[in-house]
């Protein structure tokens, strides 16, 4: 009998501390997409950033598996790193002023974030005129 508890006991003991270490070394899972817009607003779109910050905010679906980290630059104004959620806009990082135009503040725009918000799938948005290499 006395040795039955003790298997036992060892039997619990190590189911214990399995699933302990299961839980602790499992790794968080990745996002199912994440999107990076690039939201050059430091032009006379200076109005229309925030108002589609909130449309992207409002638009997500609560608890979706996805980022959306916004690099926004507005007129007369500092430029932003923010991380939208459900109804929440976070601002993540303080930049100053940046120059969007600049191939360097893209490049270190989309490191960052691939770095900072590993997905499965990425898509980079960016927003702006639109009107080709003249900006």
């Amino acid at each position: 009998m006395k040795n039955i508890k003790t298997v036992l006991a060892i039997l619990t003991i190590s189911l214990i501390f399995s699933v302990f270490t299961t839980a602790a070394s499992a790794k968080p899972s990745k996002a199912s997409w994440t999107f990076m817009v690039y939201l050059d607003a430091d032009n006379n779109l200076d109005p229309f950033g925030p108002v589609n910050i909130q449309q992207m905010s409002i638009g997500l679906t609560p608890g979706a598996n996805l980022n959306v980290i916004v690099l926004m630059d507005r007129l007369n104004q500092p430029a932003y790193l923010y991380r939208i959620t459900y109804n929440n806009v976070e601002t993540i990082l303080f930049l100053g002023e940046v120059d969007m135009g600049s191939p360097q503040t893209l490049e270190w725009f989309v490191k960052y974030t691939l770095k900072n918000y590993e997905a499965q799938h990425y898509i980079l948005d960016l927003w702006d005129h639109g009107g080709g290499y003249r900006g």
